[in-house]
C-alpha cells in the first residue's frame, strides 16, 4: 500500500471507551461527526458511510484501512462533503 499523502492525527482527553464510541457507534456519532451517523461493520476494507440527518448519505466512499478496537482506526477515501453542516464541531 501506498503512504498517505496526509495524515491526520488527533489527541483527546477523555476515556478511550468513550472515543471509540463517539466514532464508531451512529445513534453517538452525530454530536462528533457534523450532524452525520456514521455506518459500518468496521472490518478491513469494509465502506465507511455517513448519514446526514435526512437520511441520504453523503461520504459513501470511505474505507476502513486498519482496526484495533478501540486502540486505532485507520479510514481513507475522499472525504467531500456533499453539503455542509450547520453544526460547528
Amino acid at each position: 500500500m501506498a503512504r498517505p499523502d496526509f495524515i491526520y492525527a488527533v489527541y483527546i482527553a477523555a476515556p478511550i471507551e468513550r472515543i471509540w464510541a463517539a466514532l464508531t457507534t451512529g445513534r453517538i456519532s452525530r454530536e462528533y461527526w457534523g450532524g452525520r451517523q456514521v455506518e459500518s461493520d468496521w472490518q478491513v476494507g469494509s465502506p465507511v458511510l455517513f448519514r446526514i440527518n435526512d437520511t441520504t448519505h453523503d461520504v459513501v466512499r470511505a474505507k476502513v484501512l486498519s482496526i484495533d478496537p478501540p486502540h486505532h482506526l485507520a479510514m481513507a477515501g475522499p472525504m467531500t462533503w456533499s453539503r455542509c453542516s450547520r453544526r460547528r464541531v
